[in-house]
């Protein structure tokens, strides 16, 4: 039996027998015969095939995407992102202290306690400046209270307390009469204390100074001139002080 060998290569054709081998020199390839016929279209699939090609894509994409249901895209931090983060609820963001603050404006500062940190700047100066000018004003009202003079009405000798100060003391005594004032160790008066003294019965009365004490004016007068009259005491020093006025030797 003999065999043929066809080299498209070298064109050429070898014949082999159980006796002899032959070469023959080829001709040229002919054309390619026509394609054949098309198989028959297989069945269709089946809804459990798509149900199991549906499942195999949702495995697929959880295991490069981190998807964990069809609701959500990632619950947690993801290591393959560069900005890992965990998502925040919206309305945090806009609260006290988060990183989209949000600032209150004029018409939610009539009232109420406000974090300064969220009061817009303008607003926040405005309200330091209200505050200011309030203080001022009970300064003000202070000031205006400290400046009216009340009286200390005595019907006897009478030695000069802390209580007196920016007061007028009135002696409404009949008969002469004396006003002390006390050395610093026994009543500390603040040096510039003002007293005043009113000879307001017909008693005279005199000026006289505690232990310790000196009191100073012109020409040595420390007597009250007449009923009514008036004269003021002023503290210059720990124990030292100074009268003037309606004063006489």
């Amino acid at each position: 039996m003999s065999s043929i060998k066809v080299l498209s290569r070298t064109q050429r054709i070898i014949v082999e027998s159980p006796f002899s081998i032959s070469v023959f020199n080829a001709g040229p390839i002919g054309p390619g015969g026509y394609p054949g016929i098309p198989g028959e279209e297989g069945p269709p699939g089946s809804d459990a095939d798509a149900t199991a090609a549906i499942e195999a894509h949702r495995i697929d994409t959880t295991e490069v995407h981190g998807i964990i249901d069809t609701s959500t895209v990632v619950l947690t931090n993801d290591f393959r992102l560069s900005n890992a983060r965990t998502p925040v609820n919206h309305a945090a963001l806009h609260q006290d202290g988060g990183i989209d603050e949000l600032a209150l404006d004029a018409s939610q500062t009539t009232s109420g306690i406000f974090v300064d940190a969220r009061i817009p700047a303008a607003i926040a100066r405005g309200i330091e400046v209200t505050n200011a000018v309030a203080a001022e004003a009970v300064a003000r009202d202070n000031a205006i209270t400290n400046a009216i003079i009340t009286a200390n009405r005595q019907i006897a000798s009478y030695i000069l307390a802390l209580t007196d100060i920016n007061k007028v003391v009135e002696m409404s005594v009949a008969s002469a009469n004396t006003l002390t004032i006390p050395p610093n160790s026994s009543v500390a008066f603040p040096i510039g204390t003002v007293i005043e003294v009113l000879q307001y019965g017909v008693g005279q009365t005199t000026l006289t100074p505690g232990a310790g004490v000196t009191i100073r004016s012109e020409g040595s007068k420390l007597k009250t001139t007449a009923q009514y009259a008036q004269a003021a005491l002023r503290k210059i020093d720990t124990d030292e002080w100074i009268a003037a006025g309606s004063l006489i030797a």
